[in-house]
């Protein structure tokens, strides 16, 4: 029985030939690639058996990859599914003791290493062998044939035909057109989160559904845990136009909430996405002054920004002093991290001063947000943060050390389709010469078209992130030829569910059993829900709902119908997919069927019959010749009925002629119709192509078979509107090799293919010819004649008019506008989602729409975009530049800040206005002040011309005293909106306090340690305030000393003074300072330096193994050479990791010792020590450096290295000589 029925599916094979358009066409639901169709079955889960059969219900087998390119097709499909899902295939183990992998269709033997994963899925235990994803690779593994498993079916387009095909909402129905098309609503655009600041006034929230009849639109909030329908009812600033909830004037404490839109029609009801409404806000800064940072001249550093509370999200900026922004493109060694730090890779005395936070409102554009979120988004500056750097010895190139803060990752949970921010930032010194440069790297794979560096590459961008973003990011620090760091941070994102499986519509038998799965991906997983109708639908006794599947037993008419949703949930969010179902019962019928009733046939050729009955429940078909019936049944006859109901003619002769009528039946009526076949010695078309519509991107046949004698020579040609197509040069067309030859096939349609086709069949006896109409539905075509209403161009405003596009069988859904100007020439979104119901239509047949949101005074630019169900058309061409008409300025200025300055001055400084800011030509500012304690006194007032940032004023003897401040822009038209009132300080003034009890005493050989009694920090006293402290210092022992002295930027009273002479005098005196200048001069004081530190540093440095984790250190110590130097207290050791810089703070002090157990060592590390000398005098020289490891010293001949590392490169080559000793001694180890 096997080989019998082996044996008709392949005669099947060879001798049934594609019938209709839909015969070399792939049906809806099945993918196509090449010559063949392929079906993903995701759910139900099948075993090997139950997946085999189940292909074969439509003709097809499980998927027999036939090469590499075909594999890649496969997986490319498969990456679109979930992650978890494993596929079978039509491969097996043929033996399992010698691994031998053959086709189960053919028996063909599968060569070893063709598409699996790795040898270790080769090995596995299974007889089957499946598509199956480890990490991000998709390949094949094994697997038992019990296991349930998702499937992949494969058959041939030509034999395509014999898939059932799949209902539509037109089935069994006659539609002269779509619009006739009865069904329930879709959402088509739903309503997204949106954030506005109160002063709006007003916001909307809107939801568009497709149906019909046209569906009636609700909006609901979830007040309170009530559910309160939304209406003007409710409050008179409501109101609802069609799916667009308007709110005027929206106030937080009255109008944020979750909102949540529903659409309804006769046949059911769905709900929109849940949305949240809120109300951005930024708080102000503490006014209490932050404490100052201290830290060593040539370290790094960071300035945090002080707390604001805010919502959602601010960005960060940094003023120096009062008016200095920080600019990191040139300013190199400083950078500003999403998280709100400035961050130094190197301080030096030059950064000392006071660093301002800059925090400003951010809200994240969406597709509502054009017309209600202002330009101009509220800003905060905070109190100084003082920075004090301690003057410190320089370091010479220390290497590069990637700060412990970094990789730094904004959002600090990435979400899919964020635009993800990748921060990297190095401690080290830096200069134009031999500067810090900054690499990027994904291991193990790379990068998205969608990765931008920026910053100096310190920051990598992954705009709107996918899954496949995922994977670890490398960031490489270099300075010099050598000399890196590098860290490497593992991306992993979360989601909200993503719908990999929507509910698709289902038109059922009545009776019959409902299975509908939906799938979304997230992570976390999501839960799932169902609703029918917009109501909770729970688990009943004809209704099983199991997570994200749901079973209906025995469907029933009008109990069952309506819409259905799936929710699929996560803490993240929540995602709907809706589908109606219906339940069908209806007598079968003939209404949509094309088939010709009277059909000639050429004496020896074939013909095929289409019996296209649609009823509910499926009909079963039977076929009458000159009313007595053909047995159905599946043998090598030459009158055949086929699996789908057709009837197949071979090797047509003259007692084939007659009446042959097709019966279809079911339990509520049959139908019937009838074809006349007529035999004829010449050429005929029995099948003339068919007037055709199809999607863009899709295949179409067009059929044109012919009836002829075999032993009669044939030629078919194909004309597209009346031109011959050229089959050699154009990849869209070929002609069917297939029996019946002839056919027309246009792969991947564009719009440019719809128009008419003329099929032309010639023999030595005659020539016939037929033609037909293909339509190609698509997105709408590219709109033209762009163009502003000269007389409607306003400040802020144009109104554009254009041509509407071809629709392409389907109604423009909405259009989107760009725009883009002189002085801005990057194009932006304008306004998105904009319905037809809010375009305008003149008689002319023109589209028109007034755009607002301009800037006054610019030359603008704009292109649109149609959009229907099907996709977003082309960009038109852009438009001609339109000039919006001048304005007074619309926005005031920002950034407002000042203070500083020369005595008895106000400094007032801001950040000037964009030139698309200014609003038209001769543009100025007015400044205001007055001084605080005046609140209700009129203002000074001053005007100044030009795009000027500061103001000087004179205020007198009032220093240091607060004033309030505003800026107005204005122009050759008006003046704009004042700015928020800001308070500054006036300059300040001289200094008049004195520091007392000056005292200096020795602190080592070369320096003194200094200290005073502080300066009370009042107004009164000094002026302003403390900035730090100045020593004055000279030799007392010369007769025209040089007067020195240093600074120190806090309030402290103590300093020390370096870099004096061993065994001196000098005098001293201390100077309190402001921003103005210096105090008087304090007493004098005479203090010393101690003796000399030891001159002498040891020798015969040794190392020695000592135990798991220490070495012994022995060395010969030093002798005091002078009566200047102090005697000698003690030594110190220091050690430390070759590839760690030196630093002189973790140096031991092992006191008057000649031998010292250095422990907490590691394993496979090489070490650099170096003994000194110490006294009261200071520390002496260093020893030469030893270099060693757990195992002991390594030997290092110092006259060979410096030999050899003369010249140029002598760094690189130290570098690597020492590498070469490091392997050389861990080899021997």
């Amino acid at each position: 029985m096997v080989i019998s029925l082996t044996f008709i599916l392949c005669y099947f094979y060879v001798i049934i030939p594609s019938v209709g358009s839909r015969i070399f066409d792939c049906p809806s639901g099945w993918e196509t690639y090449i010559n063949n169709c392929y079906k993903y079955v995701r759910y139900p889960k099948k075993n090997f058996r139950e997946a085999s059969l189940a292909c074969k219900l439509d003709g097809a087998a499980l998927v027999k990859v036939e090469d590499f390119a075909e594999n890649e097709f496969i997986i490319s499909k498969l990456k679109q599914y979930s992650r978890s899902l494993q596929w079978y295939t039509d491969a097996t183990v043929n033996d399992n003791i010698t691994n031998l992998f053959v086709w189960r269709s053919s028996g063909n033997q599968i060569k070893k290493n063709h598409f699996w994963i790795d040898e270790t899925e080769m090995r596995r235990e299974g007889s089957s062998i499946i598509y199956s994803q480890r990490g991000n690779m998709i390949g094949w593994s094994r697997s038992p044939d019990t296991a349930q498993l998702s499937y992949i079916c494969k058959i041939s387009r030509v034999e395509a035909f014999r898939i059932k095909r799949t209902r539509d909402y037109g089935y069994g129905k006659l539609l002269r057109n779509r619009n006739e098309i009865r069904k329930g609503p879709t959402i088509t655009i739903d309503a997204v989160d949106t954030v506005i600041i109160e002063s709006s006034k007003y916001i909307f929230l809107e939801c568009v559904a497709d149906g019909n009849p046209r569906p009636v639109y609700k909006w609901r909030r979830f007040q309170d845990n009530r559910i309160v329908e939304v209406t003007s009812a409710l409050d008179s600033r409501y109101t609802l136009t069609n799916g667009r909830l308007t709110i005027s004037n929206p106030v937080d404490y009255r109008d944020a909430d979750h909102y949540q839109c529903s659409a309804e029609n006769e046949f059911g009801k769905v709900l929109g996405n849940i949305v949240l409404l809120s109300f951005a806000y930024l708080g102000d800064f503490s006014n209490v002054i932050p404490e100052p940072i201290y830290v060593d001249a040539y370290e790094s550093t960071s300035i945090h920004c002080s707390h604001i509370s805010f919502k959602p999200a601010i960005t960060y900026q940094w003023v120096i002093g009062d008016m200095n922004f920080v600019r990191t493109t040139k300013q190199k060694y400083m950078f500003i991290s999403r998280n709100g730090q400035l961050y130094f890779s190197e301080v030096s005395l030059a950064d000392m001063g006071d660093y301002r936070c800059l925090a400003t409102l951010f809200i994240k554009h969406n597709k509502n947000d054009v017309d209600h979120i202002p330009s101009q988004l509220p800003s905060r500056i905070s109190n100084p943060i003082r920075l004090i750097v301690r003057n410190k010895v320089s370091k010479v190139n220390w290497s590069p050390v990637i700060h412990n803060d970094f990789i730094a990752v904004f959002p600090t949970q990435p979400m899919i389709g964020d635009d993800v921010y990748l921060e990297c930032f190095a401690q080290g010194s830096s200069d134009d010469s031999n500067k810090m440069i900054y690499s990027w790297s994904k291991v193990e794979g790379e990068f998205s078209d969608r990765v931008i560096l920026n910053d100096l590459n310190r920051v990598l961008l992954i705009k709107e992130a996918r899954w496949e973003d995922e994977g670890q990011y490398k960031c490489t620090v270099q300075h010099g030829q050598i000399i890196q760091d590098e860290k490497v941070y593992s991306l992993r994102f979360q989601s909200k569910p993503i719908m990999t499986m929507p509910l698709k519509p289902q038109f059922v038998d009545i009776d019959s059993k409902v299975v509908w799965h939906c799938e979304a991906f997230s992570k976390p997983n999501p839960s799932y829900t169902w609703y029918k109708n917009g109501i909770l639908l729970l688990s009943s006794e004809d209704v099983v709902i199991s997570a994200n599947i749901l079973i209906i037993n025995v469907a029933k008419k009008g109990h069952h119908d309506g819409m259905y949703q799936c929710v699929a949930s996560n803490k993240y969010g929540e995602t709907y997919s809706s589908a109606q179902l219906s339940v069908l019962a209806f007598k079968p019928n003939f209404l949509r069927s094309k088939a010709l009733t009277n059909i000639k046939g050429a004496m020896g050729g074939n013909i095929t019959l289409l019996c296209e009955a649609e009823g509910a429940p499926q009909p079963n078909i039977t076929w009458k010749q000159n009313g007595k019936e053909i047995m159905n049944h599946l043998t090598a006859s030459r009158i055949q009925q086929l699996p789908n109901g057709y009837l197949r003619i071979q090797k047509l002769n003259a007692n084939d002629q007659g009446i042959y009528s097709c019966t279809a039946s079911n339990k509520y009526g049959q139908a019937d119709l009838t074809f006349n076949i007529i035999a004829t010695e010449a050429l005929v078309i029995t099948a003339k192509p068919q007037n055709t519509e199809v999607n863009v991107n899709e295949t179409a046949t067009l059929r044109c078979d012919a009836s002829y004698n075999p032993d009669i020579d044939t030629i078919h040609e194909w004309f597209f509107n009346d031109i011959k197509i050229d089959f050699e040069n154009n990849q869209h067309f070929s002609l069917s090799t297939e029996d019946p030859v002839g056919g027309l096939v246009i792969r991947n349609a564009r719009i440019q293919h719809s128009g008419y086709y003329t099929c032309i069949v010639k023999s030595t006896i005659n020539k016939v010819k037929a033609r037909s109409f293909l339509s190609v539905k698509g997105p709408p075509g590219e709109i033209s004649g762009l163009a502003a209403d000269a007389h409607n161009i306003g400040r802020s405003s144009v109104h554009l008019k254009w041509v509407p596009p071809p629709y392409n069988g389907f109604q423009i859904s909405f259009y989107t506008v760009y725009s883009r100007s002189i002085d801005q020439p990057e194009w932006k979104l304008q306004r998105s989602n904009i319905l037809m119901r809010n375009i305008r239509m003149d008689d002319t047949g023109f589209h028109s729409l007034t755009i607002s949101g301009l800037h006054s005074n610019q030359d603008y630019q704009f292109c649109i975009s149609a959009a229907n169900i099907e996709g977003v058309g082309d960009l038109s061409h852009p438009s001609s530049y339109i000039h919006t008409l001048s304005s007074p300025p619309l926005i005031p200025p920002k950034a407002i800040t000042g203070g500083g300055g020369k005595v008895k001055t106000l400094v007032i400084e801001w950040s000037p206005l964009e030139i698309w800011e200014q609003g038209g030509p001769g543009i100025g500012y007015s400044v205001y002040w007055r001084l605080k304690t005046n609140i209700g006194e009129n203002w000074s007032n001053e005007r100044i011309k030009g795009s000027l940032s500061s103001f000087i004023t004179y205020v007198g003897e009032k220093f240091y005293t607060e004033y309030e401040v505003k800026i107005q822009a204005f122009n050759d038209f008006g003046f704009g909106p004042n700015s928020t009132i800001h308070t500054i300080f006036s300059a300040e003034d001289m200094p008049l306090g004195v520091p007392a009890n000056v005292f200096a005493t020795d602190y080592n050989g070369t320096a003194m340690d200094v200290t005073w009694d502080p300066v009370s920090d009042t107004r009164e006293v000094m002026r302003g305030r403390v900035q730090g402290y100045q020593v004055n210092y000279w030799d007392r022992d010369r007769d025209d000393p040089i007067r020195y002295s240093v600074r120190q930027y806090n309030t402290e009273g103590k300093t020390v003074v370096i870099g004096l002479l061993p065994n001196s005098y000098y005098w001293v005196t201390v100077q309190v300072f402001n921003t103005a200048g210096l105090g008087p001069v304090s007493e004098t004081y005479l203090g010393t330096t101690g003796m000399e530190a030891p001159e002498v540093y040891p020798t015969e440095v040794h190392v020695y193994s000592h135990g798991p984790d220490s070495v012994l250190v022995t060395f010969r110590g030093v002798t005091v050479e002078s009566v200047d130097e102090d005697s000698v207290s003690g030594y110190k050791l220091c050690c430390w990791k070759v590839q760690e810089k030196y630093d002189l703070e973790k140096c031991i002090e092992v006191g008057l010792v000649n031998q010292y157990v250095l422990t907490g060592l590691e394993k496979h590390f090489l070490y650099n020590v170096r003994v000194m000398a110490s006294s009261a005098g200071g520390d002496g020289k260093r020893s030469e450096t030893t270099y060693f490891t757990l195992g002991g010293q390594i030997p290092f001949d110092q006259l060979q290295f410096d030999v050899l590392a003369t010249g140029s490169y002598l760094s690189a080559i130290k570098i690597l000589i020492v590498a070469s000793i490091i392997i050389n001694f861990i080899l021997q180890l």
